[in-house]
């Protein structure tokens, strides 16, 4: 067998360094979320565990006697010539390296600036890898909050620092959140505390502070393989613990196997409805345009035409100009909607006609040059389309104040049949992409996104009463994606003081969600009503995409249906 010659790598002139002590690398991480070490230079031992373009990860050959910290770092060095099992001593600087720059309020990594490092041994064993079951039913289910003191018992942001960059393993896994296209699914360790379910398997979000037992797993995003709500991973995931996108995750540093498919199939509408019955939906068909694959039109018709049964209306939301994101002058969205309207056709369903209003250019929220905005499908035999406007206000204009942007602007829309009127309102509110995250460095974590909810949802109950009171005999709804949860401000003030009847709340709590996200399936898009059809509607949430592994489901949103039972 040749002889191996341990080498020292110098990235840069180090006749100046200071002296380095060699310390444990559990030291340097220290009882804290940053170091104590931050800006001295060290030298620390371990194992290579991961490499990447701009560096590796190494752990400690046996752990360190504190479970409060953690035994691994990062090494930054690009073009790293160490490989996966080297034991390796590294000589550099300590630094607090914050993902996404110190304005992204992202929690810090600690890390080694090398500027030396030594081969000890060119294949070691791996450090034993942290089984995640076994510490879950402690799992602390508060989040850290300011002033607190660092504790792994108790604070769930400290319980991942202290595993910070660790070889980890998790048995028996669940998707709770299903595959998105950045190649990363959320896992329900099943040791953890009993949570909220829903029946396909996953996690209803409850509250803004919730923290159940589950934790991102990003996979390799090439995988062609898909992994849905429900379905139970056959191998277990091993991997490291990671920090980005202001989450921790477990980066999977083997390859899982396909899942054990939930045998819980796509939910749908379980009893067909009478004929008779009028029936009104609303879904978010995201971002859709023409030159969008016939196999997303084929599925959106199918569900519109047989899992929501052909509603008399369909509110949807998201759907851009006919050249979709290129930002080229075009504003008109007839051809993605005449496309919809013939796929449901295809699918059984009726032919529907479809009204909406151009947006001015670039002027309402989303993808620059989408021009997106809202629609609706109608059965002219069930009901005709007379007056239509967009509700205008500053709140929903980004040209008329700069305090409120990206958002569509509610379309309105009257619906009359021989003796019956309805006024629908047709809504897709402020995303909540600015938000800052629960695992985030700003705690408690701020919906910086909330205020322009509140101010547009008061908009548009000022304009849901004015309509009450000058059309008493006609029912009001108002319905759509408002990127907001049940519970919230937003939604409390179109509900408050004899105000609008949301029917999401009709909903068993265990169904209650239209769209899950890093794990949580929640609600965000609602149908309320004026207080008089309430007791006249029956509701249910369908569920056809949510669940579904990005490549599977032809929306990331689930539509609503609502039917009146005796108008």
């Amino acid at each position: 067998m040749r002889k191996f010659t341990p080498w020292i790598l110098c990235l840069v002139a180090c006749s100046g360094c200071q002296a380095a002590q060699l310390l444990p690398i559990g030291r340097i991480q220290g009882i804290a979320h940053r170091s104590p070490y931050a800006g001295e230079i060290v030298e620390a031992q371990g194992i290579v565990t991961q490499v990447d373009k701009n560096g590796f990860c190494f752990q400690s050959k046996s752990p360190d006697a504190s479970p409060e910290t953690s035994d691994a770092m990062y090494v930054y060095q690009k073009n790293t010539e160490v490989h996966l099992g080297n034991e390796v001593r590294v000589k550099g600087r300590v630094e607090e390296w914050t993902p996404g720059g110190e304005d992204s309020y992202n929690l810090s990594i600690t890390q080694i600036r090398a500027v030396a490092i030594r081969r000890i041994r060119s294949k070691a064993p791996l450090p034993k890898p942290v089984v995640l079951n076994y510490l879950m039913p402690d799992y602390p289910k508060i989040i850290k909050q300011p002033g607190s003191a660092y504790d792994p018992t108790i604070n769930a942001l400290d319980f991942w620092e202290s595993l910070e960059l660790m070889r980890v393993v998790i048995m028996d896994a669940s998707i709770v959140g299903p595959k998105s296209r950045y190649g990363e699914i959320a896992v329900r360790i099943p040791q953890g505390l009993a949570e909220p379910r829903t029946p396909r398997g996953g996690v209803k979000l409850t509250g803004y502070e919730f923290n159940p037992a589950r934790i991102l797993v990003a996979l390799d995003p090439e995988s062609e393989l898909n992994y849905s709500t429900g379905d139970r991973l056959s191998t277990p995931i091993q991997g490291i613990i990671t920090y980005s996108f202001g989450n921790y995750k477990v980066t999977a540093t083997s390859r899982p196997e396909p899942p054990y498919t939930s045998s819980i199939a796509a939910f749908s509408i379980s009893d067909p409805l009478p004929d008779s019955a009028f029936k009104l939906a609303t879904f978010n068909v995201e971002n859709l345009y023409p030159e969008l694959p016939d196999e997303k039109f084929r599925a959106l018709g199918k569900i519109i035409a047989q899992s929501l049964q052909a509603p008399d209306i369909v509110a949807l939301q998201e759907i851009q100009d006919n050249s979709g994101p290129k930002n080229d002058g075009e504003i008109g969205a007839d051809q993605a909607l005449d496309k919809l309207i013939r796929f449901i056709l295809e699918a059984g369903g009726p032919r529907y006609s479809y009204h909406q209003l151009n947006p001015e250019e670039n002027a309402d929220g989303g993808w620059a040059g989408g021009n997106i905005r809202n629609a609706y499908l109608y059965k002219k035999e069930s009901m005709r389309l007379g007056k239509s406007y967009h509700l205008k206000n500053p709140v929903f204009d980004k040209n008329k104040d700069r305090d409120y942007y990206g958002t569509r602007k509610p379309l309105v829309g009257f619906f009359q049949n021989e003796d019956r009127q309805l006024i629908l309102i047709n809504c897709h509110l402020n995303s909540k992409g600015r938000d800052s995250s629960s695992f985030g460095a700003l705690l408690p974590a701020v919906r910086f996104s909330e205020p322009q909810r509140i101010a547009q949802t008061r908009v548009i109950r000022a304009h849901v009463d004015e309509l009450r009171q000058k059309y008493p005999n006609a029912g009001v709804i108002v319905l759509g994606d408002m990127n907001d949860f049940e519970f919230s401000p937003a939604i409390q003030n179109l509900t408050g003081n004899q105000g609008l009847i949301n029917l999401v709340n009709t909903v068993p709590l265990a169904n209650r969600y239209t769209y899950i996200h890093q794990g949580f399936s929640q609600v965000l898009d609602h149908i309320l009503v004026s207080p008089d059809l309430a007791g006249k509607l029956a509701t249910q949430i369908v569920h056809v995409n949510a669940d579904l592994s990005e490549a599977l489901r032809a929306s990331d949103h689930d539509p609503i249906l609502a039917w009146f039972t005796n108008w």
